[in-house]
């Protein structure tokens, strides 16, 4: 006669189903959260297109790093509560002169993943032109390809 429980087999079919259930969410859950960091950056770096935009009408010339923007009130600091590589990025903007001068007339902004392949897969960079591009392994720069040509 058969008691009141579960007997050790079905136990033991619940705990391989639930195992198999997380080997298949884990890695789906990284993916997904490595997209999430990426789309946020994408959405940052197109407001510092915005925002080098403003501070050059203000200024004549472009703000030379991130922090001249955001201490002219262009843009927040890309942080989540005290902690600036909490998205899994961190963030850069270099500006440079023509023939000397040391005002910037162009600009370069950054965003790389703090461990590649853990919170991102991407490198991006973003200038005055506007058009964000990207490399899997490395820096971006002028000729790389554009989001989009993935």
């Amino acid at each position: 006669m058969r008691g009141n429980g579960f007997s050790l087999i079905e136990l033991l079919i619940v705990i391989t189903i639930i195992s198999i259930l997380i080997v298949i969410a884990v890695p789906q859950f990284k993916e997904m959260k490595m997209r999430a960091n990426e789309t946020w950056v994408l959405t940052y770096m197109r407001s510092w297109v915005s925002a080098q935009e403003i501070y050059k009408i203000k200024h004549g010339v472009y703000a030379d790093s991130d922090e001249a923007l955001v201490m002219d009130g262009e843009i927040a600091a890309p942080t989540v509560g005290d902690d600036p590589k909490a998205v899994g990025y961190g963030f850069f903007i270099n500006g440079s002169g023509d023939l000397g001068d040391t005002k910037a007339v162009r600009w370069e902004g950054y965003a790389y993943p703090v461990s590649p392949g853990v919170t991102g897969r991407y490198f991006f960079f973003v200038c005055e032109d506007g058009v964000i591009r990207y490399r899997e392994n490395g820096w971006p720069n002028r000729h790389s390809p554009p989001i989009g040509s993935q």
